[in-house]
């Protein structure tokens, strides 16, 4: 990612932060956006979306049933989109530390975990994935699962087309989910 505010982001930088912007699990649970730290985690804890092959692109655009994994990838990507990164917990920190000082108190910081580590231990990180997903009851059948299943592939589908617009355009003859 482009640290340097002074350097244009490049556009696949911009597309793709529109297309991971706004996530939301419910109406008390705002989400982080699905950055490319987390697409990487995401990756290395074995979630698919949004490398979907055809057969699972298509269970998806018709909706008719779930693609194998599913429940795998909406408990992974929720999970990741409700920690932080290392940058975003520091970020956090500061802001505390400055709120502390200011109020004449001790800070109060307590470490998660974070998308890197995640992405290092991705076999832990995905033991902590489903207890977070069952404690949000995200499981095959229930409600709050098919939300955020569809929070989750809704995501996908607009990471795709961000994709394919700066990579191929309309008239490139290139599909989505077609790799």
């Amino acid at each position: 990612m482009n640290d340097d505010p002074n350097t244009p982001e490049a556009p696949e930088e911009v597309a793709f932060n529109a297309a991971s912007a706004g996530l939301q699990l419910d109406q008390e649970t705002p989400l982080l956006p699905f950055s490319p730290a987390r697409e990487r985690a995401f990756q290395a804890m074995g979630g698919k979306m949004p490398a979907w092959n055809e057969e699972e692109f298509e269970m998806i655009r018709t909706g008719k049933q779930l693609y194998p994994g599913a429940l795998r990838d909406t408990t992974i990507f929720m999970w990741l989109c409700s920690i932080p990164t290392n940058d975003e917990q520091e970020a956090a920190f500061a802001t505390e530390r400055a709120k502390a000082k200011q109020e004449g108190r001790k800070p109060d910081m307590e470490m998660v975990r974070t998308v890197q580590w995640a992405d290092r231990n991705p076999d832990e990180a995905y033991e902590e994935a489903c207890k977070f997903g069952d404690a949000q009851g995200i499981v095959i059948g229930s409600k709050k699962f098919l939300n955020a299943y569809i929070v989750m592939r809704d995501k996908g589908l607009q990471i795709l087309e961000s994709r394919f617009t700066i990579e191929g355009g309309e008239g490139s003859g290139d599909e989505p989910g077609n790799a």
